[in-house]
């Protein structure tokens, strides 16, 4: 296997919850292709520090707050990389082209994919768009299943294979239908590198969450179960969870 390059990806959002990305400077490989802003890590630097050198020297921007979302791994011409992602929940400062490169505010994968961007960018986004707060029911055919779904004041669906009749269920709920192919119980099953090109995952109701999240290994972004206990709910989130789901 090549030299691996770890490399520290920032997914940057503002008040309208449109997403920075920035074209690729001349001179490097990817010319004028678009990316989420980062670079590689220097020796004895964590990924978090390097994505806070990054966006400084790239973009004027100081990272505040940023937790860790998913690992995704990329062979190219000129390097094999691992790429760590990550989101920036808060910063401070307006973005400048400090390197030449061209940065731009996306609403929507469907605006950004009118440029050209890097390989799984696409699936970065779409993971970006999946809802905050899920709700996992056992039974969609019960007369009453459209008023728990409303009491979980959840966001979206999430069910572990899509049917026709969750699907249906879905629309008429008017809420997004999230599969989830896989729930996880520790963090070796989360790290497998094959699971990198699926959408999302969850995190087995009893499985220790903060050990999962905390080895930040995680090759699909993973929903949380929701707690009783919002400050643990809230230090899930921060720690790097795509989300929060409840069972209904």
């Amino acid at each position: 296997m090549a030299e691996v390059t770890e490399v520290a990806v920032g997914v940057l959002t503002d008040e309208k919850g449109r997403f920075l990305m920035a074209s690729r400077p001349q001179g490097k490989p990817y010319a004028g292709w678009w990316e989420f802003p980062g670079g590689k890590l220097e020796p004895g630097e964590t990924v978090l520090e390097a994505l806070a050198r990054e966006y400084a020297e790239e973009l004027g921007v100081k990272v505040c707050s940023a937790s860790p979302w998913f690992v995704f791994e990329r062979e190219y011409p000129h390097a094999y990389v691992r790429l760590h992602f990550c989101r920036i929940s808060a910063w401070e400062g307006k973005p400048q082209a400090l390197e030449s490169q061209t940065f731009r505010w996306f609403e929507n994968l469907k605006e950004a994919q009118q440029e050209r961007l890097l390989p799984m960018c696409s699936l970065a986004i779409e993971r970006l768009e999946l809802p905050s707060h899920a709700a996992m029911m056992k039974d969609i055919e019960l007369a009453s299943a459209a008023d728990l779904f409303a009491r979980s004041k959840a966001d979206g669906l999430l069910v572990s294979q899509l049917t026709p009749e969750r699907e249906a269920f879905a629309k008429r709920l008017g809420v997004p239908l999230v599969v989830c192919r896989q729930w996880f119980s520790n963090a070796r099953e989360a790290a497998a590198p094959e699971l990198q090109e699926w959408l999302v995952g969850a995190i087995e109701p009893d499985a220790d969450a903060r050990a999962i999240l905390a080895a930040a290994t995680q090759r699909v972004p993973l929903y949380a179960a929701a707690s009783a206990d919002e400050k643990l709910n809230q230090e899930l989130l921060a720690m790097g969870a795509q989300g929060l789901y409840v069972v209904i």
